[in-house]
Formats: structure tokens, sequence, C-alpha cells
């Protein structure tokens, strides 16, 4: 793979007056990948297929974003507003190849050394695809914050999209509302909260041309309300939050195998997740530092494929979980010095929706030590001590890198 990957940003900030602020950022991203991609697709329960696709792609993206804040302040209350316009322009370029399949191998046996001169004098003939997506996206939001006695905080915000494919001349518009509210029970200290959030995905939109029909295409639309409390005690030596929450989304799309064995893809199923989680962090005295965090998810299907109403999405484990603890010495012929241990914790989880195999969960434990003083920093970390093998997904499954040790020197100006 090879990648080549320019970015640029500029933001200009301008005070209009003693209650009104202005922001403006333009940014382009301009990336191009020549890439080849390797699949392991099991065809037996003793053959695997070794799939190769040349996918090299061309991305363009240039966005507009221009924000006016303004505060305005009483006697026990404080309103600020913020309205903002955004534009995105990205532009889509990809040829396809694929070599379905390089070779077919026995689980169990030797693998064969892929030749790539044999994987060139079969691209030569395979056939290409090309996949071209232009589209634009217009933004219009209002969001606004009520406090009153520095106690309760009340927001509110609309946002609308406008979305236009320029290949199929495809539009749609969006609205999508949010509501919140924070009361501080202890001044500074411990806060209940609940809020509100309509949000959509319009991922499938912008390749609609290929997969769907445009005239029936909408976006993942998802309604999630949290509720919950953040703290901050013993003179902001310890913090943290805890929240449950519900979420509901629908337009989740699914493929469909017809009886002459055509594959198509429907979008009316349905997915509801619903969960707490909640993250500790302690700095109990000078150079400790403790992060605890938990997350647990029970999410299913609710309405779409027969086959798969009532299983648990891929990839998606009941528990997870975090920690990290460091010490860094603050004084003497030692100060600067410090180490670190920390580790990450999963649930096993299906590799498909339909639920037909399950990965193994794992533990993955972390440690670093490192030097530090004024600007300078020297670390040695490693990750994956204990050389767990696992795998994550994202329709693929991914094996990720067993144990590695990672040298850092930087310096702040």
């Amino acid at each position: 793979m090879k990648s080549n990957v320019l970015n640029m940003l500029a933001t200009a900030d301008y005070k209009m007056s003693d209650h009104w602020n202005s922001q403006t950022v333009v940014s382009s991203a301009n990336t191009t990948n020549k890439s080849d991609y390797l699949f392991v697709v099991p065809l037996t329960q003793d053959t695997i297929g070794r799939r190769i696709m040349r996918i090299p792609s061309h991305f363009v993206s240039t966005s507009l974003q221009q924000n006016f804040v303004g505060t305005y302040t009483g006697e026990n209350w404080k309103n600020k507003i913020l309205i903002g316009v955004d534009y995105n322009n990205d532009k889509y370029l990809t040829t396809r190849k694929m070599l379905n399949f390089y070779d077919k191998v026995d689980r169990f046996g030797t693998t064969p050394t892929i030749n790539m001169s044999k994987v060139e004098t079969m691209f030569g003939s395979a056939a290409e695809s090309e996949i071209n997506t232009k589209f634009q996206t217009y933004g219009v939001y209002l969001s606004n914050v009520f406090s009153l006695n520095n106690r309760l905080h009340l927001n509110a915000g609309l946002r609308m999209d406008r979305y236009k494919n320029l290949v199929s001349d495809f539009e749609e518009t969006y609205f999508s509302p949010k509501f919140g509210a924070v009361y501080e029970v202890l001044s500074d200290q411990l806060s209940l909260f609940g809020n509100y959030t309509n949000g959509f995905n319009n991922g499938y939109l912008m390749i609609e041309s290929v997969q769907f029909n445009a005239a029936t295409i909408k976006p993942q639309e998802a309604n999630q309300y949290e509720f919950g409390f953040k703290y901050e005690l013993f003179n902001k030596k310890l913090h943290g939050n805890a929240s449950y929450y519900n979420i509901d989304v629908k337009n989740v799309p699914f493929s469909v195998v017809a009886e002459n064995g055509k594959t198509s893809t429907v979008q009316n199923g349905k997915r509801l997740s619903r969960g707490f989680e909640f993250d500790i962090t302690a700095n109990p005295f000078a150079g400790f530092h403790l992060i605890l965090g938990y997350g647990y998810n029970d999410s299913k299907f609710t309405e779409g494929d027969e086959k798969t109403i009532g299983n648990r999405p891929q990839g998606t484990p009941f528990n997870v979980g975090n920690f990290w603890t460091s010490y860094s010495i603050q004084s003497g012929h030692m100060k600067g010095f410090g180490f670190g241990v920390g580790g990450n914790y999963s649930d096993g989880f299906y590799g498909d929706d339909f639920n037909t195999f399950k990965m193994p969960g794992y533990f993955l434990l972390d440690a670093n030590l490192f030097y530090e003083r004024d600007q300078f920093r020297i670390s040695l970390k490693g990750n994956n001590l204990t050389n767990v093998h696992y795998m994550t997904t994202n329709f693929w499954l991914y094996a990720q890198p067993t144990k590695t040790i990672l040298g850092t020197v930087s310096y702040r100006f």
C-alpha cells in the first residue's frame, strides 16, 4: 500500500462586538492510494480461499464552516447561542480488480507464498470496474444553552442537512433535533444530566448509485436518549461519570438472496442498543494517575432479515473495560522518570449478523517506561505484552498486532 496525503486547514477568528464572535474554518484533503488487499475467505471446514483486490483510489474533500457565537449575561443567568452553516464537497474515484481466488489452501497445511509475478499476470486479464462518486452536503444549525444561577443548564438545537449526489442527481433533506439538561446538585462537584439526540448516517447515500435504487434510499436514523451523573470530588482528585443510554436505529441495510442466487440490498432493518458505562479518573497524590472504564451494551436486531431478528450485531461484545495507571517521580535525582501499566478487556463477539460463529474475548496488557523533563520526553512502550492473538471485525475479520515495542523521542517547542 502506498498513500500520498495532503491536508490543509485555515481558521480565522474575529470579535465582532462585546457579545458576538465569528469563526471561519476552511479545509481541504487530497488522498491518493495505490493498494492491494488480501482477503481470507472460509470455503469449507478445511479450505481457505485467498482473494486479492487491487483498489487504487483518489479522494478529494473540501469543506467550509462559518460559526457565529453570541453570549449574553444577566444578574443570575447566562445565554450562549451558536448559529452556523457548513458546506462539504467530496469526490471519490476508484477502480477495482479482483482475483477470486488467487488460490485455495489447506487450513491445516503449509501456506504457500504469494508470487507477485503470478499476481501481476492474473491482474492483467482481470475485469475492471469503476466507482465514481461526487456529492455535496449543506448544513445549517442553531444551538442555544441557557444557564440559571450557574446550576441549571438547558440546551436545545436543530440541524438541517441537504445532501446531493452529483452522479445520480439524488437529493435528500434531513432535520436533526437535540435537547439536554444539566443540574449541578453540588456546584462544581456533582451534576445530573439527561439528553435526547436525533442523528443520521448517510454513508449509504454516498454509494447508492452502485448498490441502491436512488428512489428508495434513506439515511440510517438513530434516536438516542441518555441520562446519568458527573462528579468532581476531593479538590478535583477524583472525577468521572456514569450514564445509561438507549439507542434505536432504523433504515439498517441488509442483504437478501433471491431464489436465483442474486443478492440485493434492502433497507428496512432496525437495531436496538441499551446499556450503561462509567469511567473514573483519580489523582490521589502528585505524580500518580489512575483511569478505569467499563461499558455494557445489550444490542440486537429487532426488525429486518428474519434470520437476524433477535441476534446481536457482528463485532458487538456485551462487556468491555480498560484501565491505566502511571507514576512519575516528583523530586530528587530520579525526577522525571516514570512507568505505567494498563490493559483492555473485551467479551467474545459474533463474527457476523447471523451469529453463525463467535470470536473469543481477550485481555491485552500494556506497559511503558519514560523520562520527561521540561519540553523533552523519551519513552519505551510495550503493547500486548502477553502476545495475545485476537481479531476485531467490521464486516471482515482483522487480525490485530501481537506483542509490539515502540520507542518515542519528542521535544515540545
